[in-house]
């Protein structure tokens, strides 16, 4: 649609209103179309915080329907790109993006949810990637819970977290 792609062209260009691109970046998410994740991944190493939490949001809502799942599978940022923002400055952005990664599922959704669920250094991170795990659907996720529910050093955030994903 145009409103579609004048959002993408708003959000592409860094010297509009940071938050207008913000809000843009919203607008995209509630379009839910795939045709533009290359702008909502593009966004998510923006300069701007507000931005990149935009873009951890808008990918959530991208409809991942089997329709566009091939088209997703096909590009090549996923894995360097949503990796390094899973690692973002901003706790808002890691954990917007770890239920994004969820919807998204496939392999290298859950690996890089696992790789959170691991490392994080936060508590509320890991749990949101245990809720992102839960969301994904993907049978893979129930054992990397269980496992990490299994070590002994768990916080009661991130166990609390497990617990509810287990059973939803």
């Amino acid at each position: 649609t145009h409103a579609r792609r004048y959002l993408d062209y708003y959000v592409a260009n860094p010297m509009h209103d940071t938050a207008l691109r913000a809000v843009a970046l919203d607008g995209l998410g509630m379009h839910r179309d795939v045709r533009s994740l290359d702008t909502i991944v593009e966004s998510l190493g923006d300069r701007d915080t507000w931005v990149r939490r935009s873009a951890a949001n808008a990918l959530g809502q991208i409809d991942f329907s089997s329709r566009y799942r091939e088209e997703w599978n096909e590009l090549e940022f996923e894995g360097d790109d949503l990796a390094k923002a899973s690692e973002d400055s901003d706790i808002t952005v890691q954990n917007f993006l770890a239920i994004a990664l969820g919807e998204i599922g496939g392999q290298e959704a859950i690996g890089i949810l696992q790789k959170i669920l691991m490392n994080a250094k936060l508590n509320s991170t890991k749990a949101f990637a245990a809720l992102g795990l839960a969301v994904s659907k993907d049978k893979g996720a129930g054992p990397i819970l269980a496992e990490r529910l299994s070590q002994k050093n768990l916080d009661p955030e991130t166990r609390a977290a497990i617990y509810l994903s287990l059973g939803l």
